[in-house]
């Protein structure tokens, strides 16, 4: 007797295959920062994995990476290893804490963080990803961002940017630098809205 398969189910098998083979691979990576960078391999550790479409490569809030599922594919081993480090370093270097959530904010983390893992062996930095500019380097997030604003004015703070390939942040769940920003103002009386 011949069995019959619905297409249905098995375009789901192979999806579900697939999204097992994408998260071994972020468990791979994992296992290897244990290993090579313990301190950020144990911060990676603690964050959740979420295979999420809706990212366009890669975002974390502190506690879950969302990774968009084509782009995890398109990278090799080493290239996974660095946006998984990465978003490991935003954590500990509390980027999601420290900085606004808009383009500059985000740029300021991706321009420190390529120049932070230079050192990091085993890792590749993914085709199209921001370069920290020679003048940045050896600089804090802070000073690398009001740098960007003194360059950009006002304009260069406005929406989310350009998704790098080494993915970006979005706010904690327990409120970021935006967050913290409106409750001094309205502790001061202000409505919340800054200067």
């Amino acid at each position: 007797m011949t069995e019959i398969v619905c297409p249905v189910l098995l375009l789901e098998n192979q999806m579900k295959q697939s999204d097992e083979e994408l998260l071994l691979k972020l468990d791979k990576a994992r296992w290897w920062m244990l290993r090579e960078v313990p301190f950020y391999g144990q911060i990676a550790m603690n964050l959740f994995d979420r295979l999420d479409d809706e990212v366009k490569t890669a975002r974390t809030n502190g506690v879950t990476i969302r990774w968009n599922r084509e782009h995890l594919a398109s990278l090799s081993m080493e290239e996974a290893r660095y946006v998984l480090c990465r978003m490991a370093l935003r954590c500990a270097h509390q980027h999601l804490w420290r900085l606004p959530n808009n383009g500059r904010g985000q740029r300021a983390s991706n321009y420190e963080l390529e120049y932070v893992m230079r050192g990091i062996k085993g890792v590749d930095l993914p085709k199209g990803s921001e370069v920290c500019p020679k003048d940045f380097e050896e600089k804090t997030v802070e000073e690398i961002y009001h740098k960007l604003h003194d360059q950009e004015g006002d304009e260069g703070g406005d929406g989310q940017g350009p998704e790098d390939p080494c993915g970006g942040f979005d706010p904690p769940p327990d409120g970021g630098q935006d967050d913290q920003q409106d409750d001094k103002d309205k502790k001061e009386g202000g409505d919340g809205k800054g200067k």
